[in-house]
């Protein structure tokens, strides 16, 4: 048997289609968004909201056991889904910003910080564009 903890306010969901019936949402013992989806549906309605309950998964299904009483759900599988994206970006670093496009990008920020900077971009950015007297076809 596997437990797992959600912390604080867990929202429950009913799924009135699909192989998923029930569905938890919360955050585990280290903070991060977790999702429960049950293919199963319990016997007595759940609550919307559970404060801090326990999930045991085990191979008849899955108890919960919170504040609010203990709930069973008769579940043909159990799917746990994690953030994981603060870990990831902690593993891969970002991709470095080329040289050219940093001076670039500075250089344009340092013109528009300035009232004659924005007048050089505006003649700029008109150069690019047609006169406003010639229809365009």
């Amino acid at each position: 048997m596997r437990k797992l903890v959600l912390v604080g306010e867990v929202r429950s969901l009913r799924i009135p289609s699909g192989p998923l019936r029930t569905l938890l949402l919360g955050r585990d013992g280290e903070g991060r968004p977790t999702e429960v989806a049950l293919a199963g549906a319990s016997r007595e309605p759940l609550p919307e909201i559970l404060p801090a309950v326990r999930v045991e998964v085990g191979d008849a299904g899955v108890r919960m056991i919170g504040a609010s009483g203990e709930f069973d759900v008769a579940a043909a599988s159990v799917h746990i889904h994690r953030d994981l994206s603060g870990t990831l970006r902690a593993v891969i670093p970002p991709r470095p910003v080329p040289l050219l496009r940093r001076l670039f990008w500075g250089l344009a920020l340092t013109l528009a910080a300035s009232a004659a900077g924005r007048a050089v971009l505006r003649r700029l950015r008109a150069r690019g564009r047609p006169p406003a007297s010639v229809p365009l076809q």
